[in-house]
């Protein structure tokens, strides 16, 4: 069931992460390019207590660029109440069911859109940051299967990003999907042979330990 939502552009929103053992996190690449320029951003998606933080980052081996919008879509059994920033961020701004958040259309209808700061001659550049998504039963099981993209504007080469270093030209689209989690690895058992040794090991020890007499 999907539910509509509220978000909310208040800085310096902080949520406690959840216990170790029961967080999940997912990280994948956007790199289905749709625009004029390739903008490979990297995305994680981590279980936090309430709801998922997400995080976006330009990770392109050329280009960089600013982010102008993020969007994604909603699956599963959670629902979105209210979105904050980790920390002082962006100006924010949002729709719901929209192709054009920010900076043009995407080329595709997503459940959200997201404006990340500004654009145009006087906006500012985010190549990276991070938000929190609360939802009643929200986790990032939810989003497994679902479409993420985001707008890229600036893009170009560079190897210093900021608003004085990066000022490219080009635009990006890239699109991507949340992937499987990942089931954590099993544990080596340890051979039958090296249990021997410890359990040798160990007698030996008692054995030194034993007072004379």
């Amino acid at each position: 069931m999907k539910r509509l939502f509220l978000i909310s552009a208040a800085a310096a929103g902080f949520i406690a992460a959840a216990s170790a053992g029961s967080a999940a996190t997912i990280s994948f690449d956007l790199a289905d390019q749709r625009g004029s320029d390739p903008m490979k951003t990297t995305v994680t998606l981590e279980d936090v207590a309430g709801g998922v933080k997400m995080s976006f980052l330009v990770t392109d081996a050329v280009n960089q660029g600013d982010i102008a919008a993020v969007y994604f879509d909603l699956g599963g059994d959670g629902s979105v109440d209210s979105i904050k920033w980790t920390d002082l961020g962006p100006t924010l701004g949002f729709a719901t069911d929209t192709k054009n958040a920010q900076a043009g259309n995407i080329g595709a209808e997503f459940d959200i859109g997201i404006a990340i700061g500004a654009v145009g001659s006087s906006g500012d550049f985010y190549n990276s940051f991070s938000f929190l998504v609360y939802g009643a039963d929200l986790d990032v099981t939810d989003f497994i299967g679902q479409s993420f993209a985001v707008r890229g504007q600036t893009v170009g080469s560079c190897a210093n990003p900021g608003p004085a270093q990066c000022s490219g030209s080009g635009s990006s689209k890239m699109f991507g999907t949340v992937p499987e989690l990942q089931p954590d690895p099993a544990p080596v058992p340890l051979p039958a042979a090296g249990g021997l040794l410890l359990a040798g090991l160990a007698g030996f020890g008692a054995l030194r330990r034993k007072p004379r007499g």
